[in-house]
């Protein structure tokens, strides 16, 4: 019935998107999570892109932030 609609080839829309928010993700070594890429595409490129695009981009390329290790401070006498 709707095979027709049916595209044969998927066009990936966000490909150069992908490419970016990969470029960024390796240029600081994995560190920072979606909403700091976010602001590093605005500082450094120029390049607005929504927050929960960035998240969704970086879960279809099986991408994460690094979880840094808290520091504990101690206290001496």
């Amino acid at each position: 019935m709707y095979a027709n609609n049916i595209p044969v080839y998927q066009i990936d829309r966000d490909a150069k998107a992908k490419k970016q928010v990969l470029q960024i993700y390796q240029r600081y070594a994995g560190k920072y999570g979606y909403r700091q890429l976010q602001l590093f595409l605005w500082q450094d490129h120029g390049i607005w892109m929504n927050h929960k695009k960035v998240l969704r981009l970086m879960q279809t390329l099986g991408i994460q932030s690094r979880i840094r290790r808290k520091r504990c401070i101690s206290i001496g006498n």
